[in-house]
């Protein structure tokens, strides 16, 4: 199903996206991995979205900024999923209740609280990651030493909630769910929906408290100390989803021998 109403295009109707694709709602984070591509093409922007192509190693990405908030990626990734995307990495700013250990987290599954399209995706159904992505990602982040976490999140909609004075429900704290965004949950379900591979990695930058004094966190002015950080990051995104095309392809080839071998013999 398509979640929008009307006939205008998110993207240039000539746009093509790659089936791997990065999204993010910081313009830093965008500019990062668009060092990281050889062969980059910068597509036409719109209200929603920016896009560049380019190519890591043998395999072509798209990298997508989007305007921060659940209501955004909802419009963005729908068009992204209709256009052909299939493996796609969500990565951007959070905050946190407590300070975190790891300075990066890789969302498990999500607490929905953003309130948004509950009519679409009753709350039996779980915002879960794929697995097979979350471990890929995991591995090449652990071989760059990007120390990390897989965990829960809670997802909140906008990064403007107050969420010191009583927003945060008491079964999130009882959880011990330390790390909230604004999207994963609804990332999440969208991509389940369409049999799309999906995960969320969240860079916890601040806690709630100053959150409700910063405002919009993801575009959070990084230091230094998280300069070097995002060197790695980067690469090792990149590098998690080359190993998921190299996996899928290396699968296809054995059910292509086994079928070849079967028909032989017959």
């Amino acid at each position: 199903m398509s979640f929008r109403e009307d006939k205008q295009e998110i993207f240039e109707d000539e746009t093509e996206l790659s089936r791997y694709a990065i999204l993010t709602d910081s313009w830093h984070i965008f500019q990062r991995f668009e060092q990281e591509l050889d062969n980059v093409v910068r597509e036409e922007g719109s209200l929603y979205a920016n896009v560049v192509q380019g190519e890591y190693i043998n395999m072509k990405v798209s990298v997508i900024n989007y305007p921060p908030g659940a209501s955004n990626i909802v419009l963005v990734f729908d068009e992204m999923l209709r256009k052909g995307v299939r493996v796609a990495v969500k990565i951007g700013y959070g905050v946190y209740l407590r300070p975190t250990r790891h300075p990066l987290r890789i969302a498990l599954g999500a607490v929905r609280l953003e309130g948004l399209l509950n009519h679409v995706y009753p709350p039996e159904i779980p915002p879960v990651a794929s697995i097979t992505l979350v471990n890929h990602l995991s591995r090449a982040l652990e071989n760059r030493d990007v120390p990390h976490d897989i965990d829960l999140v809670a997802s909140v909609g906008m990064p403007l909630r107050n969420l010191e004075n009583g927003f945060l429900p008491n079964n999130v704290r009882k959880w011990d769910i330390n790390v909230i965004d604004t999207d994963t949950s609804i990332f999440y379900l969208m991509a389940y929906q369409r049999k799309a591979m999906a995960s969320s990695v969240i860079i916890p930058v601040m806690s709630a408290a100053e959150a409700e004094e910063y405002g919009i966190w993801s575009e959070h002015e990084i230091s230094k100390k998280m300069e070097d950080l995002f060197n790695r990051i980067a690469p090792s995104v990149l590098e998690g989803l080359w190993q998921v095309k190299e996996s899928a392809e290396r699968g296809m080839q054995l059910e292509f021998t086994k079928h070849h071998r079967h028909e032989n013999k017959h």
